[in-house]
């Protein structure tokens, strides 16, 4: 018998089998089992994985807040969960994570939560064979446990920058140097190339959220084009009442929803940032009024430092002033807050899922549609808010003041998703029937998997007429 024709064989059929994933800080992982590994995942990761039709077989555990910062949900007192905020959980989605081993028990419900009180005990019985964390912080809250429990450092996504140009060192600090701001779509997109490594089978339920989601994508940015032509600013904010009030001008190029939002031509004034990177611009009220003399009664009259015309509050701001809204008038007596032409945006919270995206697009669309003009325009700058120079976290975005124009040929859905098709209910009918030669084959979440690409089959065909070829050559050598 041939022993080194036997080994090169087992090795070649080892490597054709096995599947790596580069994460977003560089760590290679790799699984060359036929079964798909077990998952944890923090609770913005365990959403979309959910949406793209991971089971509670393979997803075992979940950690960290399940609620975006100002969710009005209350688990202790709501006979039926529904939330002010289109990117929270909607029911199923709960009972899905409630289906899971909670292993920071204490942190879940908290909107403000945690995500650093491992039960380690509980985690190590669940023995995983990964982690997975989607988010940009904090690290060493999380890495300790993780390392502790696995052996290894979790799966990391970054849901603010690229991964691939040395944005993170090695302990997850920022080289802003080499950080590019990603877009929801570009996180949505790297999560779904992670589930497709960790063996999840898309259901046609994937291609009509795609679908939804480029539509709503489309819907927002015709309303963006339209508050465009009405000369309508936006600024992104949080306002906090201590030390007299401030307002915190948040940069569009550090948080994935602004960043969103410019592609899809929303125009967002630019603050005076000190540097490039920076994350907030502080104004106090009376440097916001500067006619006004640090007293706000009278300034409503008055244009502001950064003259806006509506504004994106962060979530816990919006909640804050959706309940409180006389007193936020009190010491900023803003037209646009007194006139409702405000919405929301998101940090780094929710399930990056086409379903979420879609539904919150949505939501601010209708919330912003009939804002108008409240101060002088000004002109737009020409820019393309896509390219690499704009994106830099170092040199880009624009100067003080500034916002982009719209542009048309950033909008723009694969073919097959443009709005008014019916290519999701078609493919997805076409799989129903061709699953199984015409049953139906659920993964156990009440999904069906849909039909691999011709190029995902081609590759499955040349990896088994390969495996043929070396059997062939295996066998022939156990008997020359």
């Amino acid at each position: 018998m041939n022993r080194f024709g036997f080994l090169t064989f087992t090795i070649l059929v080892a490597f054709a089998g096995a599947r790596e994933f580069k994460d977003d800080h560089g760590i290679v992982f790799s699984w060359d089992d036929d079964k798909p590994p077990t998952v944890v995942a923090n609770a913005f990761g365990a959403i979309p994985f959910y949406h793209f039709g991971m089971t509670n077989e393979q997803l075992v555990g979940v950690w960290g807040k399940w609620l975006v910062r100002g969710s009005n949900i209350d688990f202790e007192t709501d006979d039926e969960l529904s939330s002010n905020f289109a990117s929270d959980p909607n029911q199923a989605e709960l009972d899905f994570l409630d289906s899971l081993t909670d292993i920071t028990p204490e942190c879940s419900t908290d909107p403000n939560g945690c995500q650093r009180q491992f039960d380690r005990d509980t985690f190590s019985g669940l023995d995983p064979d990964f982690a997975v964390y989607v988010h940009f912080g904090p690290f060493a809250e999380v890495l300790s446990p993780i390392e502790s429990v696995t052996g290894s450092p979790p799966i990391f996504i970054d849901t603010r920058f690229e991964d691939g140009d040395g944005c993170r060192t090695d302990t997850y600090e920022l080289n802003v140097t080499n950080c590019y701001a990603r877009s929801v779509e570009d996180v949505i997109d790297r999560i779904r190339e992670l589930a497709k490594f960790l063996g999840v089978e898309e259901s046609p339920e994937v291609v009509e959220d795609q679908q939804r989601y480029c539509e709503a994508a489309n819907e927002f940015s015709l309303m963006a084009e339209q508050l465009q032509e009405r000369g309508v600013r936006c600024l992104a904010a949080s306002v906090r009442q201590a030390n007299g009030g401030t307002i915190n001008v948040f940069n569009t190029n550090n948080l994935p929803w602004l960043r969103t939002f410019e592609d899809l031509g929303l125009p967002l004034l630019t603050a005076p940032f000190e540097s490039k990177s920076d994350f907030t611009y502080t104004y106090s009220v009376s440097d916001w009024y500067p006619e006004c003399g640090g007293q706000p009664s009278g300034c409503e009259t008055l244009t502001p430092a950064l003259p806006t015309d509506c504004f994106l509050f962060d979530t816990r701001t919006f909640a804050y002033i959706e309940d409180s809204k006389e007193q936020v008038l009190g010491f900023l007596p803003e037209k646009t807050i007194e006139q409702d032409q405000y919405s929301y945006f998101h940090f780094n919270e929710g399930g990056f899922s086409y379903r979420r995206a879609a539904a919150v697009l949505n939501q601010i669309n209708e919330d912003l549609k009939d804002v108008q003009p409240l101060y002088s325009q000004t002109p737009c700058a020409t820019v393309d808010v896509s390219s690499r120079e704009y994106t830099s976290l170092a040199s880009g975005g624009l100067s003080a003041g500034q916002y982009a124009c719209y542009n048309s040929e950033l909008m723009t859905c694969p073919k097959g998703f443009e709005p008014g098709t019916s290519l999701a209910a078609d493919i997805a009918t076409e799989t129903s029937q061709s699953s199984n030669g015409g049953g139906s084959s659920s993964n156990g979440n009440g999904y069906q998997p849909i039909q691999s690409s011709g190029a995902l089959q081609l590759k499955r065909q040349t990896v088994v007429g390969f495996v043929t070829f070396l059997t062939g050559l295996f066998l022939g050598s156990m008997f020359s």
